[in-house]
């Protein structure tokens, strides 16, 4: 078999056209979700990769804040963050209430 370079040069184009398009289009779907929803830690947990919902598990809400689960803990036993909790072990943080969390840390986390 004889492969050239030219052979794979326009499939590659193609691909790399085609990668391009989808980050657009995927920056095009991020830039529309602020004014929809105007919220800061929804907007990370989708760039984290998550789905957008209204809550999120304090391992999820580790994840896209980047803030310690146990630092979480320690916010929600000191009053500054409200859990939701579904059953007797399950707990929610609600995107609102992280937001809320956010604007008023004054330490500059």
């Amino acid at each position: 078999m004889n492969h050239t370079k030219s052979a794979w040069a326009n499939p590659l184009s193609e691909f790399q056209q085609s990668m391009d398009a989808a980050a657009e289009k995927l920056r095009n779907q991020l830039e529309d979700l602020e004014p929809y929803c105007g919220s800061q830690a929804l907007k990370f947990a989708v760039r984290a990769g998550l789905q957008p919902q209204m809550a999120y598990t304090v391992s999820e809400t580790s994840r896209y804040t980047g803030v310690s689960a146990s630092t979480l803990y320690a916010e929600n036993k000191a009053g500054r963050l409200p859990f939701k909790t579904v059953g007797s072990r399950n707990a929610l943080i609600r995107v609102v209430d992280v937001d809320k969390w956010m604007e008023g840390r004054s330490d500059g986390r």
